[in-house]
């Protein structure tokens, strides 16, 4: 019923027709041309369309990332429905992302700083957190043996490994795997 009540308003009228309508007639039937309007030329000319709208971003790409970031904070059950949609109707798309997430500098650091404080139990700042990872990533010798540290994810003996206790859950050293499953090092260390 609606959509011939559209058609009517949309459709061509005499000035008398016209001239019958109320003013919120005479507002619906403007807005619903010029819908109209905007389909038909997104249809004719999307190229343009497409133009207009990057444009647009550029011109005021600052303002619009405030009022989506705004929108985001004020709505959060939307946000969170939306994204679990996404999820549900694009699972391949999610798995492809994530596959790439997790192989990507960031998604490897997240994973193993994870990976130590959920499995391990490390108990460190942020901070320090992010100091370890990058002596685990660039650390070159072993400090227990001074071996060559490997980093191939294959459970080598060299590979580095992130040392700490078990006791207090705080961060040792970085030394290689085979030094890390013995604890004859400890004498010197601890």
């Amino acid at each position: 019923m609606a959509e011939l009540y559209e058609d009517w308003l949309v459709s061509k009228m005499t000035r008398a027709e016209y001239n019958e309508l109320s003013d919120d007639e005479k507002k619906e039937r403007k807005r619903l041309q010029k819908r109209q309007h905007d389909i038909n030329y997104t249809t004719k000319y999307p190229e343009k369309v497409k133009e207009q709208k990057a444009n647009q971003y550029k011109k005021n790409s600052e303002a619009i990332k405030a009022r989506s970031k705004k929108w985001h904070e004020d709505n959060p059950e939307k946000v969170k429905e939306s994204e679990r949609k996404y999820r549900e109707k694009n699972p391949e798309k999610v798995k492809e992302y994530n596959r790439q997430y997790k192989q990507s500098p960031t998604g490897k650091k997240k994973n193993t700083i994870s990976q130590w404080v959920n499995d391990f139990g490390l108990q460190e700042s942020d901070e320090d957190l992010d100091r370890i990872y990058d002596l685990w990533l660039n650390q070159e010798l072993c400090n227990a043996c001074d071996c060559v540290l490997t980093r191939s994810g294959k459970l080598i003996s060299t590979d580095a490994t992130m040392d700490h206790d078990h006791d207090t859950h705080r961060f040792r050293h970085i030394i290689c795997r085979s030094c890390n499953t013995q604890d004859n090092w400890k004498k010197y260390f601890c």
